[in-house]
């Protein structure tokens, strides 16, 4: 209902209210410019006219004189108007439906987890200075070993079955759960990948055995700091 209401008082306005507006500003401009330069439209459009020119075809010219170039340019503005308002409309509704860019989110792609670093060199990252006794390889034993087994930091190396070495493969964390490093593989530098570097017992089997463990450099580095370790 109240819809309704503001389209009827708009009606009223554009219609009606501004049209009369519009002659009554023109009544007054052609009353100023009669008696400014005495001069009578109207009355000359009235006398042309056959038959008896009357006042009632007088005042008709003076109103048609002023007031039909009125009435004219208040449609025109209307029209403009209406048309700046439907461009507006129109282009409002084309910016909301039109897709907004999306900002592009730089997806950082994963990097790789594989063996880069002999596991000497996670026990010199852990423990930077030289080993004085076994319990300091011990010490620093158990808490790889520890890492391994809750699988915070994967482990490879070539199982030693009798004589021959396997190819290089991840170790699973359950094989650490009971292990002990042998731990020749911190004085034997590169000459020590062969040799054994663990020993995994398994419930009911045989001691696995493994030698050339590798670890990942940036996994170890993200659990021992380097700031932490020196």
């Amino acid at each position: 209902m109240l819809a309704l209401y503001s389209k009827f008082e708009a009606f009223v306005w554009k219609w009606l209210i501004k049209p009369f507006l519009a002659l009554l500003v023109a009544r007054y401009v052609y009353a100023f410019l009669l008696w400014v330069f005495k001069v009578d439209p109207g009355l000359w459009l009235a006398s042309s006219l056959p038959g008896p020119t009357t006042h009632g075809l007088i005042e008709i010219g003076r109103w048609s004189v002023m007031g039909a170039p009125a009435l004219m340019l208040l449609l025109m503005h209307e029209a403009r108007r209406n048309s700046e308002l439907y461009a507006a409309q129109r282009n409002s509704l084309l910016y909301e439906v039109r897709p907004q860019n999306r900002p592009r989110i730089a997806v950082k792609r994963a990097v790789p987890v594989v063996p880069d670093r002999p596991i000497s060199y996670l026990f010199q990252h852990v423990h930077p200075a030289p080993f004085q006794t076994f319990l300091e390889k011990e010490r620093v034993g158990n808490q790889v070993i520890e890492k391994f087994s809750a699988g915070a930091l994967r482990a490879w190396g070539r199982e030693i079955v009798g004589t021959q070495r396997m190819p290089l493969a991840e170790i699973p964390k359950e094989v650490w759960h009971s292990s002990r490093f042998t731990y020749w593989f911190l004085d034997g530098g590169e000459a020590s990948k062969d040799i054994c570097h663990v020993e995994c017992d398994g419930p009911q089997r045989a001691p696995r055995l493994y030698s050339d463990l590798q670890v990942n450099r940036v996994q170890l580095e993200s659990l021992w700091p380097r700031q932490a370790s020196r």
